[in-house]
């Protein structure tokens, strides 16, 4: 009996592994899937970025970007929708990506790498960024991200603000 007992633990055991695998995979899938099109969007190429922006986060998702403010993802959907058209040479990455799942919840961690050009500035980012996501019916969506950046993406932004309000103040 006890060998049985043993035996139905095991294979539960090596179930819930599988199903959170198969979720690890699926999350972490949310995460470098949504930044593909992001960065096939910023390329000119034919994808609906709005769309995926909709696929991938929650109506409700709040976003908290390097800069410390906490925003809407309406506002970070018009944010990204303007680089459309007004970024050049994008490309990203996602590195370093770890995850983990608890139950219909999970937590993605990773490294966002961008290079752009903007307004005719090179832009090379480091972004450490961590998402929380919710398992729906329909799939696993961003519900939360929190993203933070290397002193050098803070002064190169510094300095395009700079350059920016330098005219007005000469003005």
């Amino acid at each position: 009996m006890f060998v049985l007992l043993l035996a139905i633990a095991a294979s539960s055991c090596s179930e819930q592994n599988a199903e959170s695998g198969e979720d690890k995979a699926a999350v972490e899938k949310t995460i470098t899937q949504f930044h593909r099109v992001l960065e096939a969007a910023y390329q000119g190429k034919n994808v609906d970025l709005s769309a995926a922006i909709e696929k991938t986060f929650d109506h409700e998702a709040r976003y908290v970007t390097y800069w410390g403010v906490e925003e809407p993802i309406d506002t970070t959907r018009q944010r990204m929708l303007y680089g459309v058209g007004n970024v050049e040479n994008y490309m990203n990455s996602v590195e370093n990506i770890e995850s983990r799942v608890y139950g219909a919840g999970a937590v993605v961690s990773c490294i966002v790498r961008q290079e752009y050009t903007l307004q005719g500035h090179q832009i090379d980012e480091f972004l450490p960024t961590t998402y929380v996501l919710e398992k729906k019916d329909d799939g696993w969506r961003v519900v939360f991200t929190h993203r933070s950046a290397d002193f050098q993406t803070i002064n190169q932004q510094l300095e395009l603000t700079r350059q920016k309000n330098e005219p007005e103040a000469a003005q």
